[in-house]
């Protein structure tokens, strides 16, 4: 850093940025940085206070920091998220669309209760789909077979680089509540269940979840209340009022903030000209 003499300095949170930032206060580097979920990660935490700005990507974040400084730009996430829907060849139009995904790596706990939450559903005669991403060794064979005996048409893939095609179709989501995923559901406007994930650090996930829950976005569901009963109730409910469905969908679209890049990118250089 004392080779190059950068202009600005924007880390994006996590530890890995803690060393250059204290390394551009030293130098006199000025510092911008971004949190993505609502309750500020320890280094975005202790770096706020010698930050010329702090993006963040929730509302309420605003309230937890202490800098000069904090303004709601979005996460910048893909830009291709929207287009044509196109419903893949083993599923079938005219049925609630339920894309499932429990993380990179997925979730047992997820896969096991939204796919017999399906399975319950369909036995009840409620017409549902599925667009299942159940992550690598979570047992994609026999979630593919337990929809096929029960009757419930679905794509189950350990991973889909091509998210566009899995949210375009969507009606609805079951997912985990990482700020990266709440922001592509908003750039789609598919309302969502949000389990956040319970080992989060410092349970960000959970607040992530309740502010798209206080939005009328999403359906806040803790992983400790969660029961097939409960989520094939959430689902049939979804599902038999689509004036609800669309009212939620609306509010996440609200949600979206598809210019976050820029306005990112404008702090960033405002934080530079300030130095010069």
């Amino acid at each position: 850093m004392r080779a190059a003499r950068p202009d600005v300095l924007l880390a994006m949170g996590s530890y890995a940025c803690v060393g250059p930032a204290v390394a551009a206060r030293w130098l006199g580097v000025p510092l911008v940085l971004h949190e993505a979920n609502v309750v500020p990660g320890r280094a975005v935490a202790a770096l706020a206070r010698q930050a010329k700005a702090v993006a963040v990507t929730f509302d309420p974040t605003r309230f937890v920091l202490c800098c000069r400084r904090v303004e709601v730009t979005g996460l910048p996430v893909r830009t291709d998220l929207r287009g044509e829907r196109v419903l893949p060849d083993s599923l079938e139009e005219g049925r609630l669309t339920v894309l499932i995904m429990g993380g990179s790596q997925g979730s047992r706990r997820v896969n096991e209760a939204a796919s017999r939450a399906l399975g319950l559903l369909a036995g009840r005669g409620v017409r549902v789909q599925a667009i299942h991403l159940c992550g690598p060794h979570q047992g994609a064979d026999a979630i593919r077979a337990y929809y096929a005996g029960n009757g419930v048409p679905a794509l189950v893939l350990d991973y889909l680089s091509e998210m566009r095609r899995a949210y375009r179709v969507a009606d609805v989501a079951i997912c985990r509540a990482g700020a990266s995923s709440c922001m592509e559901l908003a750039a789609c406007g598919v309302p969502a269940v949000l389990i956040p994930l319970p080992s989060a650090a410092r349970d960000h996930q959970t607040a992530n979840a309740q502010a798209m829950e206080s939005a009328g976005a999403a359906v806040h569901l803790p992983e400790s209340r969660l029961t097939v009963d409960g989520l094939a109730g959430t689902l049939e409910y979804l599902a038999s009022d689509r004036m609800a469905r669309d009212a939620m969908s609306r509010a996440m679209a609200a949600l979206a903030r598809p210019d976050a890049a820029k306005e990112v990118a404008d702090l960033v250089e405002k934080a530079a000209r300030k130095q010069d």
